[in-house]
């Protein structure tokens, strides 16, 4: 699956191919270059330490997240 985004939040997301792969690649489009780069650890470039597969937000932690999903 690919993942783009537009900045570094997760509202920012642009794109996410509807592949069903255990695989993830996290992008981001520099809009200045008019190129991608590749997010290595996607959790670490938003500075948040939990991410939801299911609904996309982010926080602190995963015990205080409730997903409809």
């Amino acid at each position: 699956m690919i993942v783009v985004y537009d900045g570094l939040s997760c509202e920012d997301m642009i794109f996410e191919g509807q592949v069903d792969s255990p695989n993830r690649n996290n992008l981001i489009y520099d809009d200045v270059e008019r190129q991608y780069h590749v997010i290595a650890i996607l959790t670490a470039s938003m500075a948040k330490n939990y991410m939801c597969k299911g609904c996309k937000k982010t926080g602190g932690r995963d015990v205080t997240h409730g997903c409809d999903l």
